[in-house]
């Protein structure tokens, strides 16, 4: 979907310049939006995208000689530092104030439960001692962690001597194990003038806490994605968010539905949307925190899989070609710099039928593209 300019467009501000911040600007420019972009390389993912001005995002003094030449300002990455986010001043979308309320997985889950979504027991505790409780658990950095960063999957009584004897440091978040049937996620925008839309809910899968695949419209039954479509669409009303925002859950073997965590700006998993929805996540981004009207949020094809391109060494990267096999969509992000696991970029296959789009899936991870 795309629209015309406006007669005055306001220019957007992007703090961060990494590759939500690439499918953010390409996005923007596609409504005819002026881009200005902070970051540190500008040779990277946003290469030759609007205007780049070099600086680091985690300086106030940055943020704020950037958000001045900007109408709006919002960012790729929730781990800015509140006081720095500060320096945007009443420019930022999400607001400071929607920020600090879910801060971090401990106040995030708090939120969670204020609003009346279920989340599985959890505990918050300042450091590790003898008190954790038995394994299985889940630990994680209530501020910081991400794509398995920051998170211990402890399943065992050895596993939870080895995590007393090398703890991590910082506060944690120490959830009750979830003998969970599937992870599903959904992604919905809430806009600068409070109008909402929601996208299909859709099932992920995961591989050392990293998401690997997303399968969309979910599997799940159409009363469970209603609800977890209501629980998410609450949850963004209740934060006062403005923008997309990704909400992932659990579903237990009884139908139960459980709050795992949030992320508010565009995520991983609505990546399919670029390739298999009337309105990307990306443009509905820019629409929400412009206010512009949202876009729709329907599928424009019966099946989408979308594939996460990961790492395999660490060095250089070098730039691949556009390879369309098997009819995928394939994405990358032109960063410099492989490591294992991290992403590089996605494919996104779509047709009528799921389990052929898995097995595409497979072959195009198995020809190692990155």
């Amino acid at each position: 979907m795309s629209a015309s300019p406006t007669d005055s467009p306001r220019v957007l501000g992007i703090l961060g310049d990494g590759q939500l911040a690439k499918m953010t600007a390409e996005a923007a420019q596609t409504l005819g939006v002026p881009v200005r972009i902070l970051g540190a390389d500008p040779e990277g993912p946003c290469a030759g995208l609007g205007v780049f001005v070099r600086g680091d995002v985690h300086n106030a003094g940055d943020v704020a000689a950037f958000a001045e030449a900007c109408d709006v300002v919002t960012l790729e990455s929730e781990f800015i530092a509140p006081e720095v986010l500060a320096a945007a001043g009443d420019k930022l979308r999400p607001s400071l104030a929607s920020f600090q309320r879910i801060d971090n997985k401990a106040d995030e889950k708090a939120e969670a439960e204020r609003l009346g979504l279920p989340v599985a027991p959890y505990r918050v505790v300042d450091h590790v001692d003898a008190a954790l409780p038995g394994a299985p658990f889940m630990a994680k950095l209530a501020k910081g962690g991400y794509d398995g960063y920051g998170n211990w999957a402890v399943r065992s009584e050895a596993e939870r001597q080895a995590f007393l004897a090398d703890p991590p440091s910082g506060r944690l978040v120490i959830e009750d194990w979830v003998p969970f049937e599937r992870e599903v996620a959904v992604t919905v925008a809430r806009s600068e003038t409070g109008d909402t839309a929601a996208y299909p809910v859709v099932d992920t899968l995961q591989a050392n806490h990293v998401c690997t695949r997303v399968m969309a419209p979910s599997s799940v039954t159409p009363e469970l994605a209603a609800e977890v479509t209501r629980l998410a669409l609450a949850f963004v009303e209740g934060v006062g968010h403005t923008g997309v925002m990704t909400l992932e859950f659990f579903i237990t073997a009884d139908g139960a539905v459980l709050f795992n965590e949030s992320s508010p700006r565009p995520h991983n998993s609505a990546h399919y949307t670029m390739d298999a929805c009337e309105t990307s996540q990306f443009e509905q981004h820019v629409r929400a925190v412009l206010g512009m009207p949202l876009g729709p949020t329907g599928m424009t094809v019966p099946q989408a899989v979308m594939l996460n391109l990961l790492g395999s060494f660490a060095g250089p990267a070098s730039a691949p070609a556009a390879d369309e096999a098997d009819g995928a969509h394939v994405h990358w992000y032109n960063k410099r710099e492989t490591r294992p696991g991290r992403k590089m970029g996605h494919a996104t296959l779509v047709g009528d039928d799921r389990d052929q789009l898995l097995g595409q899936s497979d072959a195009l991870e198995a020809r190692r593209l990155t």
